[in-house]
Protein backbone atom coordinates (compact mmCIF):
# COMPACT_ATOMS: atom_id res chain seq x y z
CA UNK A 1 0.00 0.00 0.00
CA UNK A 2 1.28 3.14 -0.77
CA UNK A 3 0.46 6.28 1.74
CA UNK A 4 1.18 9.61 0.79
CA UNK A 5 1.93 11.44 3.69
CA UNK A 6 1.68 15.91 3.31
CA UNK A 7 3.71 17.98 4.87
CA UNK A 8 1.58 20.84 4.52
CA UNK A 9 3.30 24.64 4.69
CA UNK A 10 0.81 26.29 6.52
CA UNK A 11 2.57 29.55 5.56
CA UNK A 12 0.45 30.00 2.63
CA UNK A 13 -2.20 32.12 2.64
CA UNK A 14 -5.09 33.36 0.06
CA UNK A 15 -5.08 32.32 -3.64
CA UNK A 16 -1.74 30.61 -2.97
CA UNK A 17 -2.70 28.32 -0.89
CA UNK A 18 -5.73 27.38 -2.05
CA UNK A 19 -3.50 27.22 -6.01
CA UNK A 20 -1.25 24.88 -3.77
CA UNK A 21 -4.11 22.67 -2.45
CA UNK A 22 -5.01 21.78 -6.08
CA UNK A 23 -1.93 21.75 -7.34
CA UNK A 24 -0.66 18.32 -4.68
CA UNK A 25 -4.20 16.99 -5.19
CA UNK A 26 -3.59 16.94 -8.95
CA UNK A 27 0.07 15.43 -8.23
CA UNK A 28 -1.33 12.85 -5.98
CA UNK A 29 -4.56 11.86 -8.19
CA UNK A 30 -1.93 11.27 -11.21
CA UNK A 31 0.53 9.64 -8.81
CA UNK A 32 -1.85 6.64 -8.22
CA UNK A 33 -1.51 6.27 -4.39
CA UNK A 34 -3.33 4.37 -2.28
CA UNK A 35 -3.89 6.58 0.58
CA UNK A 36 -3.60 10.40 1.05
CA UNK A 37 -2.86 11.85 4.52
CA UNK A 38 -3.06 15.54 5.54
CA UNK A 39 -1.67 16.99 9.13
CA UNK A 40 -3.93 18.22 12.31
CA UNK A 41 -5.53 21.72 11.54
CA UNK A 42 -5.02 21.06 7.65
CA UNK A 43 -5.89 23.91 5.25
CA UNK A 44 -8.21 23.33 2.44
CA UNK A 45 -10.46 25.52 0.84
CA UNK A 46 -13.34 24.68 2.82
CA UNK A 47 -11.96 25.40 5.91
CA UNK A 48 -13.93 28.93 6.52
CA UNK A 49 -17.06 26.68 6.56
CA UNK A 50 -16.03 23.79 8.43
CA UNK A 51 -15.03 25.68 10.94
CA UNK A 52 -18.59 26.82 11.44
CA UNK A 53 -20.06 23.34 10.96
CA UNK A 54 -20.80 20.55 13.80
CA UNK A 55 -19.41 17.32 14.45
CA UNK A 56 -21.92 16.20 16.75
CA UNK A 57 -25.53 17.74 18.57
CA UNK A 58 -23.91 19.80 21.34
CA UNK A 59 -25.83 20.45 25.12
CA UNK A 60 -26.40 24.20 23.72
CA UNK A 61 -28.80 22.60 21.11
CA UNK A 62 -27.06 23.20 18.49
CA UNK A 63 -27.16 20.23 16.01
CA UNK A 64 -25.03 18.16 13.86
CA UNK A 65 -23.91 18.90 10.19
CA UNK A 66 -22.17 15.45 10.20
CA UNK A 67 -23.50 15.20 6.36
CA UNK A 68 -22.01 18.55 4.85
CA UNK A 69 -18.59 17.75 7.02
CA UNK A 70 -18.61 13.96 5.26
CA UNK A 71 -19.77 15.68 2.01
CA UNK A 72 -16.49 18.29 1.82
CA UNK A 73 -13.85 15.21 2.61
CA UNK A 74 -15.48 13.04 0.19
CA UNK A 75 -14.72 15.73 -2.18
CA UNK A 76 -11.41 15.60 -1.02
CA UNK A 77 -10.72 12.66 -1.69
CA UNK A 78 -12.51 12.51 -5.05
CA UNK A 79 -9.82 15.11 -6.13
CA UNK A 80 -7.17 13.39 -4.82
CA UNK A 81 -8.25 10.24 -6.34
CA UNK A 82 -7.59 8.10 -3.35
CA UNK A 83 -9.42 7.65 0.48
CA UNK A 84 -8.05 10.22 2.48
CA UNK A 85 -7.33 11.18 6.39
CA UNK A 86 -8.13 14.87 6.69
CA UNK A 87 -8.03 16.68 10.12
CA UNK A 88 -9.84 19.53 11.30
CA UNK A 89 -12.12 21.52 13.53
CA UNK A 90 -15.48 22.29 14.32
CA UNK A 91 -17.52 25.41 15.78
CA UNK A 92 -16.64 24.18 19.11
CA UNK A 93 -12.68 23.40 18.39
CA UNK A 94 -13.36 19.44 18.89
CA UNK A 95 -10.87 18.23 16.67
CA UNK A 96 -11.06 15.43 14.38
CA UNK A 97 -10.12 13.30 11.62
CA UNK A 98 -11.91 12.05 8.58
CA UNK A 99 -11.52 9.20 6.68
CA UNK A 100 -13.30 8.90 3.59
CA UNK A 101 -13.11 6.31 1.01
CA UNK A 102 -16.01 7.24 -2.03
CA UNK A 103 -15.33 4.26 -3.90
CA UNK A 104 -15.45 1.76 -0.87
CA UNK A 105 -15.85 -1.81 -1.53
CA UNK A 106 -19.06 -3.79 0.53
CA UNK A 107 -15.96 -5.09 2.83
CA UNK A 108 -14.59 -1.64 3.01
CA UNK A 109 -14.95 1.54 5.42
CA UNK A 110 -16.59 4.46 3.60
CA UNK A 111 -16.52 6.87 6.28
CA UNK A 112 -14.61 7.10 9.85
CA UNK A 113 -13.89 9.86 12.22
CA UNK A 114 -11.92 9.72 15.48
CA UNK A 115 -11.77 13.00 17.90
CA UNK A 116 -8.70 13.99 19.69
CA UNK A 117 -8.95 13.36 23.51
CA UNK A 118 -5.95 15.76 25.19
CA UNK A 119 -3.71 19.29 23.69
CA UNK A 120 -7.91 20.53 22.99
CA UNK A 121 -10.45 22.38 24.34
CA UNK A 122 -12.95 19.90 23.65
CA UNK A 123 -12.29 16.37 24.22
CA UNK A 124 -14.08 13.19 23.15
CA UNK A 125 -13.82 11.95 26.91
CA UNK A 126 -16.61 14.83 26.96
CA UNK A 127 -19.31 12.76 25.42
CA UNK A 128 -21.79 11.84 27.59
CA UNK A 129 -21.83 8.33 26.53
CA UNK A 130 -17.81 7.57 26.34
CA UNK A 131 -17.90 4.69 27.86
CA UNK A 132 -20.27 3.16 25.37
CA UNK A 133 -18.19 4.54 22.18
CA UNK A 134 -14.73 2.89 22.18
CA UNK A 135 -15.57 -0.22 19.93
CA UNK A 136 -16.92 2.59 17.59
CA UNK A 137 -14.42 5.32 17.70
CA UNK A 138 -11.41 2.87 18.25
CA UNK A 139 -13.23 0.51 15.27
CA UNK A 140 -10.33 0.01 12.45
CA UNK A 141 -10.66 1.14 8.83
CA UNK A 142 -10.77 -1.33 6.31
CA UNK A 143 -9.24 -1.07 3.01
CA UNK A 144 -7.24 -3.56 0.72
CA UNK A 145 -7.28 -5.88 3.31
CA UNK A 146 -5.70 -3.24 5.73
CA UNK A 147 -6.78 -2.47 8.99
CA UNK A 148 -5.82 0.84 10.18
CA UNK A 149 -6.31 3.43 13.34
CA UNK A 150 -5.93 7.17 13.34
CA UNK A 151 -4.92 9.23 16.63
CA UNK A 152 -4.00 13.18 16.55
CA UNK A 153 -1.17 14.94 17.88
CA UNK A 154 -0.69 14.73 22.00
CA UNK A 155 -2.99 11.60 21.69
CA UNK A 156 0.41 10.04 20.34
CA UNK A 157 2.24 10.53 23.60
CA UNK A 158 -0.60 8.76 25.80
CA UNK A 159 -0.48 4.88 25.16
CA UNK A 160 -3.72 3.96 25.73
CA UNK A 161 -5.19 6.15 22.55
CA UNK A 162 -3.01 3.81 20.86
CA UNK A 163 -3.31 0.68 22.15
CA UNK A 164 -7.15 0.44 21.86
CA UNK A 165 -6.72 0.23 18.06
CA UNK A 166 -3.36 -2.01 18.99
CA UNK A 167 -5.92 -4.64 20.74
CA UNK A 168 -8.18 -4.90 17.56
CA UNK A 169 -5.51 -5.80 15.45
CA UNK A 170 -4.37 -2.61 13.23
CA UNK A 171 -1.75 -2.84 10.48
CA UNK A 172 -1.12 0.66 10.71
CA UNK A 173 -1.31 3.94 12.93
CA UNK A 174 -1.81 7.28 11.23
CA UNK A 175 -0.93 10.31 13.53
CA UNK A 176 -1.99 13.85 12.44
CA UNK A 177 0.07 16.35 14.21
CA UNK A 178 -0.04 20.43 14.01
CA UNK A 179 3.68 20.06 13.71
CA UNK A 180 6.52 22.09 15.00
CA UNK A 181 7.10 19.66 17.98
CA UNK A 182 10.79 18.23 19.27
CA UNK A 183 11.95 15.57 16.90
CA UNK A 184 13.66 13.84 19.43
CA UNK A 185 10.84 13.35 21.64
CA UNK A 186 7.78 12.70 18.73
CA UNK A 187 10.15 9.99 17.18
CA UNK A 188 10.68 8.15 20.13
CA UNK A 189 6.33 8.40 20.71
CA UNK A 190 6.20 7.34 16.90
CA UNK A 191 8.92 4.44 17.37
CA UNK A 192 6.86 3.11 20.69
CA UNK A 193 3.49 2.75 19.82
CA UNK A 194 4.86 0.52 16.61
CA UNK A 195 6.35 -1.61 18.68
CA UNK A 196 3.98 -1.94 21.28
CA UNK A 197 1.42 -2.21 19.32
CA UNK A 198 3.16 -4.69 16.45
CA UNK A 199 2.26 -2.68 13.59
CA UNK A 200 3.50 0.09 11.41
CA UNK A 201 2.94 3.56 12.77
CA UNK A 202 2.93 6.98 10.37
CA UNK A 203 3.10 10.49 11.00
CA UNK A 204 2.54 13.76 9.48
CA UNK A 205 2.64 17.58 10.60
CA UNK A 206 1.96 21.03 9.38
CA UNK A 207 4.52 23.96 8.73
CA UNK A 208 3.21 27.38 10.14
CA UNK A 209 6.17 29.16 11.64
CA UNK A 210 8.96 29.86 10.13
CA UNK A 211 10.71 31.15 13.14
CA UNK A 212 9.68 28.37 15.18
CA UNK A 213 12.34 26.27 17.12
CA UNK A 214 11.61 23.20 16.27
CA UNK A 215 10.59 22.70 12.58
CA UNK A 216 8.04 19.88 11.22
CA UNK A 217 8.81 16.18 9.95
CA UNK A 218 7.14 12.98 8.47
CA UNK A 219 7.86 9.82 10.64
CA UNK A 220 7.50 6.33 9.45
CA UNK A 221 8.23 3.26 11.60
CA UNK A 222 7.48 -0.93 11.48
CA UNK A 223 6.62 -3.16 13.77
CA UNK A 224 10.50 -3.57 14.76
CA UNK A 225 11.06 0.39 15.93
CA UNK A 226 12.91 0.05 12.27
CA UNK A 227 12.62 3.88 10.31
CA UNK A 228 10.93 2.95 6.67
CA UNK A 229 12.37 4.21 3.41
CA UNK A 230 10.42 6.97 1.85
CA UNK A 231 10.43 8.46 -1.60
CA UNK A 232 8.97 12.22 -2.58
CA UNK A 233 6.44 13.03 -4.87
CA UNK A 234 7.99 15.33 -7.67
CA UNK A 235 11.39 16.18 -5.84
CA UNK A 236 12.49 19.54 -6.63
CA UNK A 237 15.73 20.76 -8.26
CA UNK A 238 17.90 20.63 -4.83
CA UNK A 239 17.73 16.76 -4.59
CA UNK A 240 16.73 16.97 -1.25
CA UNK A 241 15.50 14.51 0.57
CA UNK A 242 15.18 15.60 4.31
CA UNK A 243 12.23 14.43 6.19
CA UNK A 244 11.44 18.14 7.07
CA UNK A 245 10.41 19.62 3.76
CA UNK A 246 7.40 21.96 3.98
CA UNK A 247 4.68 21.46 0.95
CA UNK A 248 6.36 17.99 0.43
CA UNK A 249 4.45 14.71 0.00
CA UNK A 250 6.09 11.63 1.21
CA UNK A 251 5.23 8.41 0.21
CA UNK A 252 5.92 5.24 2.42
CA UNK A 253 5.30 1.65 0.42
CA UNK A 254 3.11 -0.45 3.48
CA UNK A 255 3.47 -4.19 2.75
CA UNK A 256 1.77 -5.97 5.98
CA UNK A 257 3.19 -9.84 4.85
CA UNK A 258 6.95 -8.89 5.95
CA UNK A 259 5.43 -7.72 9.50
CA UNK A 260 7.42 -9.18 11.70
CA UNK A 261 6.70 -9.82 15.79
CA UNK A 262 9.34 -7.77 18.06
CA UNK A 263 10.35 -10.64 19.69
CA UNK A 264 10.68 -12.58 16.76
CA UNK A 265 12.87 -9.84 15.13
CA UNK A 266 16.10 -10.35 13.27
CA UNK A 267 17.68 -7.03 13.53
CA UNK A 268 17.18 -4.23 15.02
CA UNK A 269 17.65 -0.44 14.69
CA UNK A 270 19.77 1.42 17.87
CA UNK A 271 17.94 4.22 19.52
CA UNK A 272 18.88 7.23 17.89
CA UNK A 273 20.11 8.23 21.34
CA UNK A 274 21.38 5.71 22.43
CA UNK A 275 24.71 7.08 23.68
CA UNK A 276 23.07 10.46 25.17
CA UNK A 277 25.63 11.52 28.11
CA UNK A 278 24.49 9.98 31.75
CA UNK A 279 23.88 13.02 34.42
CA UNK A 280 22.87 13.25 38.10
CA UNK A 281 19.96 15.21 39.28
CA UNK A 282 20.17 18.32 41.30
CA UNK A 283 18.09 16.90 43.98
CA UNK A 284 18.43 13.82 44.78
CA UNK A 285 15.78 12.84 47.73
CA UNK A 286 15.20 9.42 46.85
CA UNK A 287 18.73 6.79 46.34
CA UNK A 288 18.02 3.57 44.84
CA UNK A 289 20.69 0.61 44.54
CA UNK A 290 19.52 -1.82 41.65
CA UNK A 291 21.15 -5.02 43.34
CA UNK A 292 19.04 -3.93 46.17
CA UNK A 293 15.85 -3.77 44.71
CA UNK A 294 14.37 -7.40 45.85
CA UNK A 295 14.91 -5.90 49.74
CA UNK A 296 12.78 -2.90 48.80
CA UNK A 297 10.40 -5.04 47.65
CA UNK A 298 10.32 -7.06 50.84
CA UNK A 299 9.99 -4.04 52.78
CA UNK A 300 7.50 -2.50 50.92
CA UNK A 301 3.89 -3.14 51.17
CA UNK A 302 2.65 -5.81 48.33
CA UNK A 303 -1.15 -3.78 46.92
CA UNK A 304 -1.69 -6.21 44.44
CA UNK A 305 0.52 -8.39 41.78
CA UNK A 306 3.77 -6.63 40.75
CA UNK A 307 2.48 -3.31 42.62
CA UNK A 308 3.71 -2.25 45.76
CA UNK A 309 3.85 0.34 48.08
CA UNK A 310 7.06 2.00 49.88
CA UNK A 311 6.76 5.04 52.41
CA UNK A 312 9.53 7.51 52.16
CA UNK A 313 9.34 10.04 54.69
CA UNK A 314 6.49 11.89 54.08
CA UNK A 315 6.18 10.31 50.51
CA UNK A 316 4.36 7.15 49.36
CA UNK A 317 6.56 5.61 46.64
CA UNK A 318 4.33 3.47 44.11
CA UNK A 319 6.17 0.74 42.69
CA UNK A 320 5.37 -1.03 39.33
CA UNK A 321 7.43 -4.35 39.25
CA UNK A 322 7.50 -5.27 35.13
CA UNK A 323 9.03 -8.62 34.57
CA UNK A 324 11.00 -9.21 31.54
CA UNK A 325 8.92 -8.60 27.96
CA UNK A 326 5.48 -7.30 30.10
CA UNK A 327 7.10 -3.65 29.76
CA UNK A 328 5.84 -3.77 26.34
CA UNK A 329 2.41 -4.24 26.97
CA UNK A 330 1.78 -0.08 28.14
CA UNK A 331 -1.79 -1.94 29.48
CA UNK A 332 -0.62 -3.38 31.98
CA UNK A 333 1.42 -1.06 33.31
CA UNK A 334 -1.28 1.42 33.60
CA UNK A 335 -3.09 -1.06 35.31
CA UNK A 336 -0.91 -0.57 38.30
CA UNK A 337 -0.38 3.03 37.92
CA UNK A 338 -4.34 4.12 37.79
CA UNK A 339 -4.86 1.06 39.76
CA UNK A 340 -8.55 1.48 42.21
CA UNK A 341 -6.29 0.13 45.32
CA UNK A 342 -3.46 2.95 45.20
CA UNK A 343 -6.45 5.46 44.33
CA UNK A 344 -6.91 7.20 47.79
CA UNK A 345 -2.86 7.37 48.77
CA UNK A 346 -1.87 10.47 49.05
CA UNK A 347 1.29 12.46 48.44
CA UNK A 348 2.18 9.07 45.50
CA UNK A 349 5.38 9.15 43.61
CA UNK A 350 6.03 6.10 41.17
CA UNK A 351 8.35 4.15 39.91
CA UNK A 352 8.56 1.14 37.08
CA UNK A 353 10.75 -1.25 37.67
CA UNK A 354 11.39 -3.63 34.94
CA UNK A 355 14.21 -6.97 35.61
CA UNK A 356 14.80 -9.48 33.01
CA UNK A 357 17.37 -12.04 33.57
CA UNK A 358 19.04 -12.43 29.96
CA UNK A 359 18.77 -9.13 28.22
CA UNK A 360 20.40 -9.25 24.71
CA UNK A 361 22.55 -6.41 24.08
CA UNK A 362 20.89 -5.55 20.31
CA UNK A 363 17.29 -5.56 22.08
CA UNK A 364 18.10 -3.22 24.66
CA UNK A 365 20.08 -0.80 21.98
CA UNK A 366 17.32 -1.46 19.62
CA UNK A 367 14.11 -1.42 21.28
CA UNK A 368 13.69 -1.56 25.32
CA UNK A 369 16.02 1.76 25.74
CA UNK A 370 13.08 3.56 23.57
CA UNK A 371 10.79 1.77 25.66
CA UNK A 372 11.95 2.35 28.88
CA UNK A 373 12.66 6.31 27.73
CA UNK A 374 8.44 6.74 26.91
CA UNK A 375 7.61 4.68 30.09
CA UNK A 376 9.18 7.60 32.00
CA UNK A 377 7.85 10.05 29.69
CA UNK A 378 4.02 9.26 29.33
CA UNK A 379 3.92 8.28 32.86
CA UNK A 380 5.86 11.27 34.22
CA UNK A 381 7.81 8.51 36.42
CA UNK A 382 11.52 7.08 36.95
CA UNK A 383 12.11 3.85 35.03
CA UNK A 384 14.68 1.46 36.46
CA UNK A 385 15.90 -1.67 34.35
CA UNK A 386 17.89 -4.48 36.17
CA UNK A 387 19.68 -7.44 34.20
CA UNK A 388 22.65 -9.26 34.99
CA UNK A 389 25.25 -6.99 33.35
CA UNK A 390 23.12 -4.18 32.56
CA UNK A 391 21.58 -1.02 35.17
CA UNK A 392 20.04 2.12 33.85
CA UNK A 393 17.72 4.57 35.13
CA UNK A 394 15.24 6.97 33.92
CA UNK A 395 13.78 10.13 33.89
CA UNK A 396 12.21 13.37 32.27
CA UNK A 397 12.25 16.84 32.95
CA UNK A 398 9.03 18.65 33.11
CA UNK A 399 9.10 19.16 29.63
CA UNK A 400 9.13 15.42 28.68
CA UNK A 401 12.80 15.40 27.76
CA UNK A 402 14.51 12.08 28.33
CA UNK A 403 17.18 12.10 30.88
CA UNK A 404 19.57 9.05 31.72
CA UNK A 405 20.37 9.11 35.59
CA UNK A 406 24.01 8.62 36.24
CA UNK A 407 24.81 5.16 38.10
CA UNK A 408 27.09 6.46 41.59
CA UNK A 409 28.88 3.96 43.90
CA UNK A 410 25.99 1.73 42.66
CA UNK A 411 23.23 3.77 43.67
CA UNK A 412 20.69 6.22 41.18
CA UNK A 413 19.69 9.21 42.81
CA UNK A 414 16.07 10.41 42.21
CA UNK A 415 14.59 13.50 42.00
CA UNK A 416 10.78 12.76 43.37
CA UNK A 417 9.72 16.03 42.62
CA UNK A 418 9.26 14.52 39.04
CA UNK A 419 7.43 11.60 39.40
CA UNK A 420 4.61 12.49 40.35
CA UNK A 421 2.47 9.81 37.61
CA UNK A 422 -0.86 10.18 36.32
CA UNK A 423 -1.55 13.41 38.92
CA UNK A 424 0.87 15.14 36.77
CA UNK A 425 -0.56 14.97 33.92
CA UNK A 426 -4.42 14.45 34.92
CA UNK A 427 -5.29 18.41 36.51
CA UNK A 428 -6.43 21.16 34.62
CA UNK A 429 -3.99 23.39 32.84
CA UNK A 430 -4.56 26.69 31.10
CA UNK A 431 -3.54 26.32 27.69
CA UNK A 432 -2.18 22.79 27.10
CA UNK A 433 -6.06 21.66 26.79
CA UNK A 434 -6.11 18.83 29.58
CA UNK A 435 -8.58 18.62 32.34
CA UNK A 436 -8.56 16.77 35.63
CA UNK A 437 -11.98 15.44 34.99
CA UNK A 438 -10.74 13.54 31.72
CA UNK A 439 -9.14 11.40 33.75
CA UNK A 440 -12.15 9.21 34.28
CA UNK A 441 -12.51 8.64 30.48
CA UNK A 442 -8.82 7.32 30.49
CA UNK A 443 -9.70 4.75 33.05
CA UNK A 444 -12.69 3.93 31.26
CA UNK A 445 -10.58 3.24 28.13
CA UNK A 446 -8.02 1.56 30.00
CA UNK A 447 -10.65 -1.10 31.18
CA UNK A 448 -11.92 -1.37 27.64
CA UNK A 449 -8.64 -2.25 26.42
CA UNK A 450 -7.86 -4.67 29.33
CA UNK A 451 -10.85 -6.78 28.61
CA UNK A 452 -10.31 -7.04 24.51
CA UNK A 453 -6.62 -7.91 25.10
CA UNK A 454 -7.71 -10.85 28.07
CA UNK A 455 -10.63 -11.40 25.45
CA UNK A 456 -8.18 -12.64 22.61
Amino acid sequence: MKVGLYLQDRTLQGKKAEKEFNRVLESVNAANLDLFVFPEHAYSPFNDELYSLNLCDYSDGETADTERIEDIVLEISEKAGCPVVFASSDSHDMIYSYYANPNAADDETYLNFYVKHIATSFSAFEFSDYADMPDNLYAPVLYKGYRIGRTICYDSTQPLFSRAFGVNGVDIIINSTGGHVDYKKWSYYQKVRAIENKCFTLCTMGYSDATARNISYVFGYDPCGRQLKYSILNLDRSGSTSRNLPGKVYIFDINKEIFHDILKCKSFENDEYLNQPETLNKNQDFVIRPDALSNILSKSKKIDTGLYLHKYNDKNIIIAYCREKDILKPELVASMLYSEKIEKISNKRYIIINEWNQLYDSFYKGVLSNVLKVRAAENFCAVILKSNDLQKCYQVGNCKNSQTIKLVNGAFGIDLSRTTGPEALWKNKEGLGVRKEWRKGYEVLLKHILYKANDK
